[in-house]
């Protein structure tokens, strides 16, 4: 039954798809970042559903009355030469048929952000596609919210299977990213029954990283918790409704998930840390070894390939081992050129969302691209600091949210630009006319 659904719903999104390229966007991202298909049990789970919508899309843009030109902006120049550069370390990649098939993955995803850029270029779009990430996102946060409620919190709460966010670690960093775009749409809904839904998801979200049982989750929150305190504008709310939701969903949770958590702070005898330590050294051997490319997408978790740059790892298996950490992830795979590059992905995202906010400091017509960017530069924060214990380098949905920040600062600098221009246009009518100088009496004796 929900294989049938969910291939109904599908073809009612892929025709429009073909003539409306912005729908067909949005449908992408919905398949890409939520992965319905895995939330089957029968023909569907296995569909290339994401390929025919991308397919459908690229074709929509291409006959469109859309602008055919890629915006060549930091943020795509950026991503485009990181995945040029992977490409050549996948043509180089220690363990070739693993590494080709990432190689695949991540193409689709630096796709993704290129169509994202050139065809999500207004308000309207952009709030469409922040809507499609809450709720691709946030459907596992209510669900698993609500399944933690009714196990009292006995079982871990996971991700779809066989996807990037599977692993119960990596859902909960990809629930507390979307915790801040829940806030910026419960900030610009007029329906005040939309926002109290929103405030319900996200509390069932937050109750569902709890029930992850993951202490990056936990730090991911708390991270989270930092910085949203140091830019909402409705901090000493935050630190009133924030205490009556945690506290209560903490202590819900069983005498297991105390345990768990309380390893945070035992390093030293955490078999867990250790083994991300083995994973860390790995990883940065191997780019030491092979500096300029690396050994290719996810090298170290070939058994050979690990044991080979770390062979006095504390805890060996039978298998090698992810790196987690999305920094020793991209300098394993891709050298230090490819971590440079990725980083300065970073950088420049990074950079937009101040770009943007400070731009449209008092700007009331701009309320709504300052909040955005606001909330999007917390899901960063978020990412930068519990992204270093988790192999997620690659997540789309950070990727998509570059590409927004990307499109932000255009629609920003063009009203700008415009306002600039039509206050020039009235200027002359403003100033007194000047005389030229040839024809200007002197002034002053004589």
């Amino acid at each position: 039954m929900r294989d049938l659904a969910l291939l109904m719903i599908f073809l009612g999104l892929l025709v429009p798809s073909f003539f409306l390229p912005h729908v067909g966007v949005l449908t992408w991202a919905w398949i890409a970042f939520m992965n319905p298909h895995r939330e089957t049990y029968g023909f569907a789970y296995d569909q290339p559903f994401n390929k025919m919508v991308a397919i459908a899309t690229i074709v929509a843009w291409l006959i469109s009355r859309e602008p055919k030109r890629i915006p060549m902006n930091s943020t795509v120049l950026v991503v485009g030469l990181f995945a040029l550069w992977t490409t050549l370390t996948t043509a180089t990649a220690l363990v070739p048929g693993h590494s080709w098939d990432l190689w695949q993955r991540n193409l689709t995803t630096v796709a993704l952000v290129f169509v994202i850029v050139s065809v999500m270029q207004n308000r309207v779009r952009l709030h469409a596609l922040i809507w499609v990430i809450v709720i691709s996102i946030g459907f596992y946060g209510v669900k698993g919210g609500a399944f933690t409620i009714i196990t009292g919190g006995q079982y871990k709460v996971l991700g779809p299977a066989d996807t990037m966010i599977g692993d119960n670690n990596v859902v909960a960093l990809a629930m507390v990213l979307v915790l801040p775009l829940i806030n910026y749409l419960r900030l610009h809904t007029e329906e005040k029954w939309i926002r109290l839904a929103l405030m319900g998801a996200g509390g069932l979200t937050i109750i569902a990283v709890i029930g992850t049982y993951s202490r990056g989750g936990l730090v991911a929150l708390a991270a989270l918790i930092l910085f949203f305190i140091l830019k909402s504008k409705e901090k000493f709310k935050f630190l009133i409704l924030l205490p009556l939701l945690l506290i209560p969903a903490i202590f819900f949770m069983p005498e297991k998930w105390f345990g768990r958590a309380e390893t945070i702070s035992e390093y030293e005898e955490d078999r867990s840390f250790q083994s991300r330590i083995d994973a860390w050294t790995a990883s940065f051997n191997l780019a030491k070894a092979r500096p300029l490319v690396g050994g290719g997408f996810s090298a170290i978790e070939n058994r050979r390939i690990f044991m080979a740059y770390n062979p006095s790892a504390v805890y060996t298996q039978d298998r090698g081992r992810a790196a987690h950490s999305i920094y020793f992830q991209v300098l394993g795979d891709h050298g230090f050129v490819g971590f440079g590059l990725f980083m300065m992905v970073a950088l420049i995202g990074w950079l937009n969302a101040r770009w943007i906010i400070a731009r449209t400091k008092g700007r009331e017509d701009l309320v709504w691209a300052r909040d955005l960017s606001s909330m999007i530069q917390v899901s960063l924060f978020v990412f930068f600091v519990a992204g270093g214990a988790l192999s997620l380098a690659y997540y789309d949905v950070y990727f998509a949210l570059l590409a927004v920040l990307a499109n932000l600062r255009m629609l920003v600098t063009q009203t700008v630009k415009a306002e600039a221009k039509a206050s020039r246009s009235r200027s002359p009518m403003l100033r007194p006319r000047v005389a030229p100088a040839h024809r200007r009496k002197p002034i002053g004796p004589g």
